[in-house]
């Protein structure tokens, strides 16, 4: 019995004119976003590219997907296993977020608030992680907003309630590879969320899959997801 759902239409990082596409939006691409800019502060064991979120009506059809893999080479003498460990590191960083994303809330408040409570680092720290938030807000619909003036729903909260890793091609898994992440989130409600990745090699075979549950508690009270 040998059935899955991977891809066989993939376009590989290298072919990406901006380490971020805009699915969402209508505006032009920023034209600085070239492939040489990573998308994370300098100094993040990851890289990304090519992020797009999908702009379907219902929030549980839309889709945020991307290309990521660690930086640097993992050392063979870890075997499999140190890669297994290093996806599982890459699918934590980026999965529960996807709640948010596709249900489209403001969830920077906080990442703002962490900036300003904390202690000063070296203005080239600050601006790589002024750009990468600036650059998440377009990603997310917030180019226009960037401060949600518009009082969309905004995020006080997200904790992981519930994490599993399931691999369907532990051999073939090479975290320092490019990756392909395709995260959706099929239910919302209760101030609860779950999150669906597929992890996809860049030949197009599915490797694993990852389900999360998280708490998204909103600030405002009467709005719910």
């Amino acid at each position: 019995m040998a059935s899955e759902k991977g891809a066989s239409d993939l376009h590989g990082p290298e072919h990406l004119p901006w380490p971020f596409r805009f699915q969402r939006q209508t505006e032009s691409v920023p034209t600085d976003l070239g492939p040489e800019n990573g998308f994370m502060p300098k100094g993040s064991p990851i890289e990304s590219r090519g992020h797009t979120i999908t702009n379907e009506a219902e929030p549980w059809r839309r889709h945020a997907q991307q290309w990521i893999r660690t930086r640097g080479t993992i050392s063979a003498s870890g075997g499999h296993q140190a890669q297994a460990v290093a996806l599982a590191y890459l699918s934590d960083s980026y999965l529960l977020g996807t709640i948010s994303r596709v249900n489209h809330l403001y969830r920077f408040r906080g990442v703002e608030a962490t900036k300003s409570a904390s202690s000063k680092p070296s203005s080239a720290d600050e601006d790589s992680e002024g750009e990468s938030v600036e650059r998440l807000k377009e990603i997310e619909g917030f180019r226009d907003d960037p401060d949600n003036r518009n009082g969309r729903p905004e995020v006080d909260m997200t904790v992981s309630l519930s994490h599993s890793i399931y691999f369907h091609r532990p051999k073939d898994v090479r975290a320092d590879q490019w990756l392909y992440f395709d995260m959706s989130s099929p239910w919302s409600g209760d101030e609860r969320g779950l999150a669906v990745l597929r992890i996809v090699s860049r030949e197009g075979v599915q490797l694993g899959t990852c389900i999360q549950e998280g708490l998204v508690r909103l600030t405002q009270s009467v709005s719910k997801i």
